[in-house]
C-alpha cells in the first residue's frame, strides 16, 4: 500500500509513519479491499461487527430506527472509519445501522489483528496511532449517545399527525 493511499485515511495521515512502522507493517498487509453499492446495509443495530472499516472513497450513512421510521444520525465519509466505537465497547455489537449511501471503497480490518498489534507495540510505548484512536472512539461515543438520546425523546411524526388529527376533529374546531 502507497503512503499518498494510507494518509488519505485521516487516522494514517495524523501519525509519524517511522515511529508507527511496526505497527502499520502488521496492520498494513490485513486491510481487506470490499466495494458496495447505494443502500446496501453494511451492518444493522445490534449485528456483531467484528472490523475497522476505512472509508477509502464515498459515504456510509449512520441510522437509527426509532419505532417508526430509519433516522439518519450522521455519515461516514471519505477518509474515515467506523467499529472504534463498537471495538472499544465490551460488547462489539452495532450501535447504529451503517448504510451505504453512495457507492463504496472500503478497506476493513479485524478487530482482534488491531487490538493484538496494538497490545504488542504498547509493550514498548504507547503508539501515537493507538491513543489517537482510543480518543476519537471516546468522542464519537459520547456524541452518538448524546444524539441517540435526543433522538428518543423526540416525537414521532405519526403521533404528531395522530394529535394534529384528534385537535382538528375537537368540538368547535373549524372543518
Amino acid at each position: 500500500m502507497f503512503h499518498e493511499e494510507l494518509t488519505s485515511i485521516a487516522l494514517f495521515a495524523e501519525v509519524n509513519f517511522d515511529a508507527e512502522l511496526p505497527m502499520l507493517m502488521e496492520i498494513l498487509p490485513q486491510l481487506v479491499p470490499s466495494y458496495a453499492k447505494p443502500l446496501d446495509l453494511l451492518y444493522c443495530e445490534g449485528d456483531m461487527m467484528r472490523e475497522l472499516v476505512f472509508v477509502k472513497e464515498g459515504r456510509v450513512m449512520l441510522e437509527m430506527h426509532d419505532g417508526w421510521a430509519n433516522v439518519c444520525l450522521g455519515a461516514v465519509s471519505q477518509g474515515q472509519y467506523f467499529g472504534d466505537v463498537e471495538m472499544f465497547r465490551r460488547s462489539s455489537t452495532a450501535l447504529v445501522t451503517y448504510r451505504a449511501a453512495v457507492y463504496l471503497h472500503l478497506w476493513s480490518l479485524p478487530q482482534a489483528t488491531w487490538q493484538q498489534a496494538a497490545a504488542r507495540s504498547t509493550v514498548h510505548q504507547q503508539t501515537q496511532l493507538v491513543a489517537i484512536m482510543r480518543q476519537a472512539a471516546k468522542r464519537r461515543s459520547h456524541a452518538l449517545r448524546r444524539v441517540m438520546q435526543a433522538k428518543s425523546q423526540a416525537v414521532s411524526p405519526l403521533t404528531t399527525v395522530t394529535v394534529t388529527a384528534a385537535a382538528s376533529e375537537a368540538p368547535g374546531a373549524p372543518a
